[in-house]
């Protein structure tokens, strides 16, 4: 596949000893996003670290704020954010019932309204129950609406570099730089002024965080294994 985004216009290799806050922020939060989370997101702990130059993002069972489980989820809103390039991420992903793992994106100041108006690009998503089966997926509109690809991976164990290629009119996912999946096909509100290509015609901010529990992941179970780890290895941008 051709590559017409080479300008690397952001990069964390998470070589510091600590989270860069220059380029992201811990989300310090427990609501159940809409999807009946269990987990609180904690910046006040270990949850998020930096290990052998690495982003590690923790899952632990504890009592916090009225929760039984913390993790962590950063993002980069309000620090950096794109429209149109690709986005390459190395990681590996954690296994067990009820894990959530995702590298995702939203609006940085959504011109169309609240979410699924405005619009979710899921890069990778896993469920820790059956970790090989990667999600790639676009949420919009009013109706919501949603869909992109499942593709299997061998070797979970390992790292892979999840990468999206976002252009005007094409949507598209690779796996270790091959293609599984794309899309021209979404609109923000049908009957609306909001002509395609909205609503991703604005520009996004990366979020990585490892959910425990919700609506689509399910829940953990007697099985699942904690604490728990979501491996980062660096994240790059490209226009």
């Amino acid at each position: 596949m051709t590559n017409k985004f080479t300008k690397l216009i952001f990069e964390d290799d998470f070589n510091q000893n600590k989270l860069d806050l220059n380029k992201w922020s811990i989300v310090h939060l427990g609501n159940g996003f809409g999807n009946n989370e269990w987990q609180f997101y904690r910046e006040d702990s270990d949850n998020v670290s930096i290990i052998n130059n690495q982003l590690v993002i923790t899952c632990k069972q504890e009592v916090y704020e009225h929760r039984y489980f913390t993790s962590g989820k950063i993002q980069s809103r309000n620090k950096f954010s794109f429209k149109y390039g690709r986005v390459d991420i190395k990681a590996k992903v954690p296994t067990g019932n009820g894990l959530w793992p995702a590298l995702w994106m939203m609006p940085e100041n959504s011109k169309y309204g609240w979410w699924p108006v405005c619009g979710e690009i899921d890069i990778m998503e896993s469920l820790g129950k059956d970790p090989s089966l990667i999600y790639g997926t676009i949420h919009y509109g009013l109706p919501h609406e949603y869909h992109g690809h499942q593709t299997r991976i061998e070797n979970i164990d390992d790292f892979h570099i999840y990468s999206l290629i976002w252009e005007e009119d094409v949507i598209i996912w690779l796996i270790d730089n091959i293609e599984v999946g794309r899309t021209s096909r979404w609109f923000s509100k049908k009957e609306s002024m909001n002509k395609y290509p909205a609503p991703f015609d604005q520009e996004f901010f990366l979020i990585i965080n490892l959910a425990v529990g919700g609506n689509f992941s399910a829940y953990p179970d007697k099985t699942t294994k904690f604490p728990n780890q979501f491996i980062i290895d660096w994240v790059k941008v490209y226009q």
